[in-house]
């Protein structure tokens, strides 16, 4: 066992630079990685595919339920105090000719959306001024992923 998982060690960070390149250098999504190539390495069978084309798949999987589970946790709690924050300073920054569309838009994501959701932070953030790429990083998924999130948010809002 030891052998497999020091030979396929590569493995595991390659997975994660190339499925999860936001998240790449956090350890905890490493160390999920390595738990899903050791249940690889315990449940092979030799009479299928090769052995690295299964630890692959073993591997990601254990990193995107690592990801969901943060992600989860995120929502519920990260971004409390920037709510509070962005609740206070999102119209000071703003020409006046501008305030009344950002106030009525501001108004509808706060019926739209609970006071926690990932949603009203997603689109109070890019009221505020942060560029869809940021706030990807910040969220630790790709830009792809947010925009298909804003597009049902945007939905939710019928924008």
């Amino acid at each position: 066992m030891d052998e497999i998982l020091e030979r396929y060690k590569k493995l595991v960070y390659h997975v994660a630079h190339r499925k999860f390149p936001f998240m790449a250098r956090d350890e905890d999504l490493i160390q999920h990685g390595m738990i899903g190539l050791w249940r690889a390495a315990k449940s092979y069978d030799e009479l299928g595919a090769g052995f690295s084309t299964y630890a692959y798949r073993c591997i990601e999987n254990a990193m995107r339920d690592y990801q969901r589970q943060t992600l989860r946790n995120k929502d519920k709690t990260l971004y409390y105090e920037e709510f509070q924050t962005m609740d206070r300073t999102l119209m000071l920054d703003s020409p006046a000719d501008s305030i009344n569309e950002e106030v009525d838009t501001l108004q509808a994501i706060r019926r739209a959306f609970p006071a926690g959701s990932r949603e009203r932070y997603w689109l109070m953030a890019l009221l505020a001024g942060m560029s869809k790429r940021d706030l990807a990083r910040k969220c630790g998924v790709t830009t792809g992923q947010l925009t298909r999130y804003l597009k049902r948010a945007y939905r939710k809002l019928e924008l």
